[in-house]
């Protein structure tokens, strides 16, 4: 059905002793809000590309980043419909991760062109 993808403010998860945000979908017809993607990279800025995927930006770890988590910073995508329920690792694409030899210092807003699928978005 018809839902809407959102992120949450950072907060703090005493089970991962780190500060963590999500991704949530809120289901339009049974108003059920339910996480999708829980992680330490903290997800930023997201939106839709003319491909269907949703992409998103990550700053990479937290401060108090939890050691289990696979640390992501950059840009990474995936397509709705192979994830009914919570997004795993394997489903996420990752599309820029480092600018030549240098880690992004706090990716945030993002923009799919829709002419041409190009990426744009601020660090």
């Amino acid at each position: 059905g018809a839902s809407v993808v959102f992120t949450t403010t950072p907060f703090y998860d005493g089970e991962r002793d780190a500060l963590v945000n999500e991704i949530k979908r809120l289901n339009l017809e049974s108003g059920e809000v339910s996480s999708i993607w829980r992680s330490s990279s903290l997800v930023n800025g997201g939106t839709i590309g003319p491909d269907g995927r949703l992409y998103f930006v990550f700053q990479g770890q937290s401060l108090h980043a939890c050691r289990k988590d696979k640390p992501r910073s950059g840009v990474f995508s995936f397509h709705p419909p192979e994830c009914p329920g919570e997004v795993t690792d394997e489903l996420w694409s990752a599309h820029v991760e480092r600018w030549g030899a240098h880690n992004f210092n706090s990716p945030n807003d993002i923009v799919v062109r829709r002419k041409d699928g190009s990426i744009w978005f601020t660090d």
